[in-house]
Order: C-alpha cells, then sequence, then structure tokens
C-alpha cells in the first residue's frame, strides 16, 4: 500500500507486508471478500473488505469505478487500519483474479485506490494472495 500525502488512513506512508513479516487473512462470506493483516508491530493492523453490486451474488472479476461504502449498486469497499477508518469512502477497485472454492478464497489479486470522507488524497493499495 501507499498513501498520497494528506490521506488519514495511510498517513503518507508505504507499506508492504509479506507471510515473513504480517499474518494475512482472505475470507469470502455472502459474496464479499474480507482481507486481514496482522503485523509483528504493535498496534499496527489492516482490514479490508470489497463486495460486489447488488445486481450478482458474489464477488467477481472486473472493474468497480465509481465504489464506495454507501452505493450497492456500483460495489462497495473499504481499508483500515490501526484505528484509523472513513466515514465515508468513494473510490474504485479492480479484482484482477478470483479463485473461489464454495466460499473459501483460493486466490486473490486486488488492486484499489480509496478516497476518504470526500478528500482528493488517496490510499493505494494491492493485494496478491494465493493460499
Amino acid at each position: 500500500m501507499w498513501s498520497d500525502s494528506g490521506d488519514p488512513i495511510g498517513a503518507s506512508r508505504t507499506w508492504l507486508y509479506t507471510g515473513a513479516n504480517a499474518a494475512l487473512a482472505v475470507l469470502s462470506s455472502a459474496g464479499a471478500v474480507s482481507v486481514s493483516v496482522g503485523t509483528t508491530k504493535p498496534g499496527e493492523w489492516w482490514d479490508g473488505g470489497f463486495s460486489p453490486m447488488n445486481s450478482v451474488n458474489t464477488l467477481q472479476v472486473g472493474y468497480y469505478p465509481d465504489a464506495g461504502s454507501v452505493n450497492p449498486t456500483t460495489g462497495s469497499f473499504g481499508w483500515s487500519g490501526s484505528g484509523r477508518g472513513c466515514n465515508r469512502v468513494q473510490g474504485w477497485f479492480a479484482v484482477d483474479h478470483l479463485t473461489l472454492s464454495a466460499d473459501t478464497v483460493k486466490a486473490l489479486d486486488v488492486r484499489f485506490e480509496q478516497h476518504c470522507d470526500g478528500a482528493t488524497p488517496a490510499l493505494h493499495g494491492a493485494v496478491h494472495w494465493v493460499r
């Protein structure tokens, strides 16, 4: 993840997590996918979620423009961490690869750009995960 100057969630920093410095969990429930990152640093953690638009039952490969926390017709997502979160999310996400077996996520590649509460600075991120 990397954060523009002034982004309240990313705090203008860059992070890279791997199996060597974090515990990652990727789960699927009710058609949505959630990502949790637990790190070795006290008080540092991240949670993200990606949901499809209400016209489909499950998250699918594709681009979700104009996604946010309040519009079920375009898909929704949000990323928060270490006690920082948005009241309202705007932005986009793209699912480049997703392999599900029932409700088990076998592989996920997703990118996102999140703007918090109407602000211009963004948190950018990508998740590459294989079980």
